[in-house]
């Protein structure tokens, strides 16, 4: 079977979701004259989904879980119906979560949320790994 022509979010225990915007980023504290000064800081993810026509509540579950951490992957698709590349998370913390019904939108009903994990790994025509190194 051929990859989805859009981007998919699989997280265990819950339905997969069509990805609108997925956005994760990496930083480094830096002095005055811009040299970075600390480690690198990473593992937030910011998501909007579309909501599901079952009108399932299982994200809103897991936020609602204040000790739930659950593993699963973002891909994004390529142009030949592959996977171009895939963002995996582990021991991952749902911590913020919004619901929105617009009826001006296209996607009249969509999910908002906010990932945070311990161990993030992005790979495609390379890999990278981070591990936040909580304590356990």
């Amino acid at each position: 079977m051929a990859a989805p022509r859009t981007a998919q979010l699989k997280v265990d225990g819950c339905e997969d979701r069509e990805v609108t915007y997925v956005q994760y980023k990496f930083n480094q504290q830096i002095d005055v004259e811009g040299q970075p000064t600390g480690t690198t800081r990473g593992g937030v993810i910011n998501l909007k989904v579309k909501s599901t026509d079952a009108g399932n509540t299982d994200l809103l579950e897991w936020t609602c879980d204040s000790y739930g951490s659950k593993n699963g992957s973002i891909t994004w698709p390529n142009k030949l119906g592959g996977i171009m590349k895939t963002l995996s998370f582990v021991d991952a913390y749902c911590v913020s979560y919004e619901e929105v019904y617009d009826d001006t939108n296209t996607d009249r009903m969509y999910e908002s949320i906010t990932i945070t994990c311990r161990q993030l790994t992005v790979t495609g025509k390379g890999s990278v790994e981070y591990d936040n190194h909580w304590a356990l």
